[in-house]
């Protein structure tokens, strides 16, 4: 193995805290800009992952998915992944990476793609599930929001945000169960990406993106930065799914629980893995059981903010209403 050219210290990933070494400039610039903003890891290390600047030998595995697209497949013990440049090999004790590019922002795609369902399947066996999802916090509960890119969950959050909800999580949440058998939320802190469209003057600190929807296009979008994000876990006891409506003061209304429960399994970091799917499905069934309505945002962008926030309120009201009813 040749040696360690840098560390990237231990950053908190679901609560888990996880260290990178590498061997390439490349491979460096790779993680630090797919790690950005994480926050540091508590105390001993849980996972120590080497990225190999030489491939991983997986001839033995037979891949399955979509040419061009990350693929799976078959390992003793575990699971092979790869994406391009970049493979995985996962078990529930270690992950393996291996490959490298000359270009660092491909190079970023691959390890981000790679890593992150490799570390999804090492965390499902240890009970933490990380999904695409916005998350907002009232003392000790939550509420999930769930949407497709530019479903307008950032928009909810960032406007509950400002009324005085604690901001969880931005565009990935984990998901746990508790002992008593409810499901917690936590974010990962990264910087948070929101619609140019919503701020009149350049938000402190932040910086201008360019976001790319899956139809294709471009949107300006500002990232914050993820200090103002809250850690910890909340009880989650509602979910919320923002999409655009017409109605000037928008609308709060009950999400079907077949559409809920096809959206909890769809917004799983390995939904594209049928066997990394039966570990999910259950908690996906607990969320698609909980309190849940659709917000539609009002199409007047100077208002939406302010009519997000007040629908998130009535939300979180119902939500716990519910909740004690139930535990009553």
């Amino acid at each position: 193995m040749a040696s360690t050219y840098w560390t990237r210290p231990g950053f908190d990933f679901g609560g888990f805290s996880i260290e990178v070494s590498v061997e390439q400039e490349a491979q460096r610039q790779a993680v630090a800009t797919e790690s950005e903003g994480f926050l540091p890891g508590n105390g001993a290390v849980d996972l120590r992952v080497h990225w190999r600047s030489a491939p991983l030998d997986l001839s033995s595995t037979s891949f399955s998915g979509e040419f061009g697209k990350r693929q799976y497949g078959p390992w003793p013990d575990g699971i092979a992944i790869q994406h391009r440049a970049v493979a995985a090999i996962a078990t529930a004790e270690e992950i393996q990476l291996g490959g490298t590019d000359d270009d660092p922002a491909a190079l970023a795609d691959d390890y981000g793609t790679v890593f992150g369902a490799a570390i999804t399947y090492w965390l499902a066996h240890r009970g933490r599930f990380p999904i695409h999802a916005a998350a907002v916090g009232q003392g000790d509960d939550a509420l999930l929001l769930l949407g497709r890119p530019g479903a307008g969950k950032s928009t909810a959050a960032w406007g509950a945000h400002r009324a005085g909800c604690e901001f969880l999580a931005d565009d990935t949440a984990f998901i746990r169960r508790t002992e008593a058998g409810s499901l917690e939320v936590s974010g990962l802190h990264k910087r948070v990406a929101l619609p140019g469209e919503l701020f009149r003057t350049i938000p402190e600190g932040a910086s201008q993106d360019m976001f790319t929807g899956e139809g294709g296009g471009s949107r300006d979008r500002w990232a914050l930065l993820p200090e103002m994000l809250t850690p910890g876990w909340r009880r989650l006891v509602g979910v919320v799914t923002p999409t655009h409506g017409t109605t000037p003061e928008g609308e709060l209304v009950e999400t079907g629980r077949m559409d809920l429960m096809r959206l909890a399994v769809g917004v799983y970091y390995a939904a594209d893995s049928q066997d990394q799917l039966s570990a999910w499905f259950p908690h996906a069934a607990t969320i698609a059981g909980l309190p849940a309505w659709e917000l539609r945002h009002t199409p007047e962008v100077s208002r939406r903010l302010e009519v997000a926030a007040h629908w998130i309120g009535v939300a979180f009201d119902r939500a716990l209403a519910a909740t004690t009813t139930s535990e009553g």
